[in-house]
């Protein structure tokens, strides 16, 4: 009988310390937002430019796969480098210039989430890459 109530006590202390973990991962995205919403996009983007900037960001700059000429509003998609993922999407973006293959971004709409140095005017923070064999639409 105490071994069965303990194991369910168990389940419900590591329920509630789950759903602890995500009320704090939802409240520190909504501050790091100023309460404002994000909508995710996604852009093709032929990589002209990956950055490194120690303690800071990584940046790319895009231009239209298409057109050529650099992508607007938006042409520099930058993420934070405190991240883990940080490694994974430079060596993406490496292999993207130095193969001259197009990538598809994600990224946040939302000024407000994005990484010190990456400007509301020109700039957002990175969601996601895509990067596929396939030639871009």
């Amino acid at each position: 009988m105490f071994s069965r109530w303990s194991s369910r006590r168990s389940l419900v202390v590591l329920t509630l310390a789950c759903i602890g973990a995500a009320l704090l991962l939802v409240g520190s995205y909504a501050l790091e937002n100023h309460g404002q919403s994000s909508t995710i996009k996604q852009v093709a983007c032929l990589p002209v430019e990956a950055a490194f900037f120690l303690g800071e960001r990584i940046h790319v700059l895009c231009v239209d796969p298409q057109k050529a000429l650099f992508l607007e509003p938006y042409r520099y998609f930058s993420l934070s480098t405190q991240g883990s993922e940080v490694d994974l999407i430079f060596g993406l973006l490496q292999k993207a210039l130095e193969t001259k293959q197009g990538i598809k971004i994600n990224y946040d709409d939302n000024a407000a989430a994005n990484p010190a140095g990456c400007l509301a005017r020109d700039c957002r923070k990175i969601t996601g890459i895509v990067l596929s064999p396939s030639p871009l639409r």
